[in-house]
């Protein structure tokens, strides 16, 4: 599965539909730069939790590993607010908190250490994963003949989407992102959606007496289940791995999985060396 329809699945439940390309990002700058101006900085989406929020005491959990990255480097954390996607081009962020992971992209940028690359994916710290919901516990296995009769919500033009119409499975696309798919479920105007473990992790952790289950591999194909790394713009080797061994640090270190679990997400990625 190319990085680019990764970003697009996952772009439905994180606004970060610009994660496959960032040419154009000037004003982002290696370590050494980022250390003169006492600020690390990433961008966010605006009231988008669980990942982001720029009020209250919850700030999401994109932000609160920032400020841990932030805080190992000895810098203050700063925040770059997006209303939408296409607004990352023009500001100068260091960092984008989530990007599919690419082992294949790490190992094309081994090289001279200084020199300044347009982006550099760390080493993952979470995973995604892809949860059928259904409205309460299913009486029978669930099966692809179990949900043609019925409609599936599912974000349109995603790896699901393609699945399930493959698979002869009716959809209903007009439910744009996690919230509203679960919504839909629960209100009967779907039998079944596909969400993100994120999307599902949080609504539990806000609807505990909820009776929507969800069911993991159900749908099988690759790009259902992937690694998310932070996408550092406009820097260069010894940044990224000063920043990878900090990720090696919260991780090991239970951090990252406190962090995760707060919102409701269980979502280690698989261990990295």
């Amino acid at each position: 599965m190319s990085t680019p329809r990764l970003g697009r699945w996952f772009g439905h439940a994180c606004l970060l539909g610009a994660c496959a390309l960032w040419p154009g990002a000037a004003g982002a700058r290696p370590l050494d730069e980022m250390i003169a101006s006492h600020h690390f900085s990433v961008c966010a989406a605006d009231n988008a939790l669980p990942y982001s929020r720029n009020a209250g005491d919850t700030p999401g959990f994109y932000l609160e590993i920032a400020a841990e990255i932030a805080k190992a480097l000895g810098l203050e954390l700063e925040v770059v607010w997006l209303a939408s996607s296409e607004q990352i081009r023009f500001t100068a962020c260091d960092a984008v908190m989530a990007a599919p992971a690419s082992v294949e992209e790490r190992e094309r940028d081994e090289g001279d250490q200084d020199r300044l690359r347009p982006r550099l994916l760390t080493i993952p710290y979470m995973q995604v994963n892809t949860l059928m919901v259904f409205p309460h516990q299913p009486a029978e296995a669930p099966s692809m003949a179990a949900l043609r009769r019925g409609h599936v919500a599912v974000p349109s033009g995603s790896v699901a989407h393609q699945v399930l119409n493959e698979a002869g499975v009716p959809v209903w696309v007009r439910f744009r992102n996690d919230a509203e798919i679960l919504e839909a479920v629960r209100a009967g105007q779907a039998d079944a959606g596909v969400v993100s473990q994120i999307g599902y992790g949080w609504y539990r952790r806000n609807n505990p007496t909820t009776a929507l289950v969800g069911v993991t591999d159900v749908l099988k194909a690759p790009g259902l289940r992937f690694d998310v790394a932070i996408a550092l713009r406009r820097t260069n080797l010894a940044t990224l791995h000063r920043i990878d061994a900090i990720i090696r640090q919260l991780r090991d270190d239970g951090v990252i999985s406190t962090i995760l679990a707060k919102y409701g997400i269980d979502s280690p990625a698989r261990q990295q060396p």
